[in-house]
């Protein structure tokens, strides 16, 4: 089911977050988003925020929408 980001949804989101540039830029240091970690926990709530659940109520993904940019 999809549906707007609530505050709780946060802690799964981030997440994700982590796991998918950890995946996604394997030529990156760890270390570097780990760092960006809290500014993201910071910046992503201001963005219009909808998750995905995956049928237990667990977040499956998320998708971020600032002003035009995904």
């Amino acid at each position: 089911m999809i549906r707007p980001f609530e505050s709780k949804d946060l802690e799964g989101i981030l997440d994700i977050w982590l796991e998918a540039n950890l995946q996604a830029h394997d030529v990156i240091a760890s270390n570097y988003w780990l760092r960006k970690f809290k500014f993201s926990a910071d910046v992503l709530p201001q963005t219009e925020l909808s998750v995905c659940e995956d049928g237990t109520t667990s977040i499956a993904s998320f998708i971020g929408l600032d002003g035009q940019y995904i």
